[in-house]
């Protein structure tokens, strides 16, 4: 596993929108999924509006509101975005040093 500045567990909407605005900002991310067919998959579409520059706010489309196409439209731009790194995997314990996270397991 590379080095990362931060490694987020989760690509649900909040860690992927965490994800995405740190490496905007120059932060090394690790983007950690358990699957990456679900990386911002809702059980409901989101519903703008949306904060601008946001995540949320590139990949909704209101033209083509299905779901697969809104994780379609996610997954490419984080899987472009510098500094981020999205893979799948998952994680069963946390890596400590003394009383820091360094990693998962």
């Amino acid at each position: 596993m590379q080095d990362y500045q931060v490694l987020i567990v989760g690509a649900g909407f909040a860690g992927s929108e965490a994800a995405y605005r740190l490496a905007q900002r120059g932060v090394r991310v690790g983007l950690l999924t358990q699957s990456l067919d679900s990386v911002m998959m809702p059980f409901l579409p989101p519903m703008p509006p949306f904060p601008e520059g946001s995540l949320l706010a590139q990949v909704y489309h209101p033209a083509d509101p299905r779901l697969w196409a809104f994780h379609a439209r996610a997954k490419y731009l984080l899987e472009n975005q510098p500094n981020l790194h999205l893979f799948q995997a998952t994680a069963t314990e946390l890596l400590l040093e003394g009383k820091r996270v360094v990693g998962v397991g």
